[in-house]
This record gives structure tokens, C-alpha cells and sequence, in this order.
């Protein structure tokens, strides 16, 4: 998907090894979701990228929690009322589209 400045938010994973405690952060710049259905696929899309087999053990609030055999995994949006404004923007942005190409669409004619 291809976005502009403003209208990408970003999803935080953070991994932990069972056995030695070591850790790893990432982070990941998403398109917004535009509900919680697709907030939870957000977080999962992010983790795959990391941890393929990871299972999801719970979703809320803008965070997931995840499992595989060697790690614990959180993710969760860093920025959570910056969904709302990258919807907007993207709204906004995509209305501005139409009305240009519109406009050419006219000419043309």
C-alpha cells in the first residue's frame, strides 16, 4: 500500500526468549485499521514477519500477545490516537484524488 507522510502508524514488536530472557524490539509502519478486526490483523501481519508460527493468545486495546515454543511476543501500536489521524489523512488524501482526477476527466472530454 502505498501511503504519504501522516498516514502510516506504528506497530511495536517486542520479543523475549523462554530460555535465556534475551529480547528484541522492532518496529513496523502499517497502514491504519480501520476497526478492531483489523487492528488484531495489523499486530498479527507484524509478528508473522518475525515469528511465523507465533500463535495469538489475546487481543485488547490496541495490543496482542503471542506465543511460538522458544518466545513470548507482545505487539501493539505505539501511537494508538494516531490511528484516528492517519484515517483521516488517508481519507482526506484520497478525497483530494478524486476530485483531481475528476477534474481531468472533464477536460479530457
Amino acid at each position: 500500500m502505498t501511503t504519504g507522510k501522516g498516514t502510516t502508524v506504528c506497530v511495536v514488536v517486542k520479543l523475549r526468549d523462554l530460555d535465556s530472557d534475551a529480547r528484541a524490539v522492532f518496529e513496523h509502519e502499517v497502514a491504519p485499521p480501520r476497526d478492531p478486526s483489523e487492528q488484531r490483523a495489523r499486530l498479527v501481519e507484524a509478528v508473522a514477519e518475525h515469528k511465523p508460527a507465533a500463535e495469538i493468545r489475546s487481543f485488547a486495546n490496541h495490543a496482542a500477545s503471542f506465543v511460538d515454543s522458544e518466545h513470548l511476543i507482545v505487539a501493539y501500536f505505539k501511537e494508538p490516537r494516531e490511528i484516528g489521524r492517519a484515517l483521516k489523512e488517508l481519507s482526506r488524501q484520497h478525497g483530494q484524488r478524486e476530485l483531481f482526477a475528476a477534474t481531468s476527466e472533464e477536460e479530457a472530454a
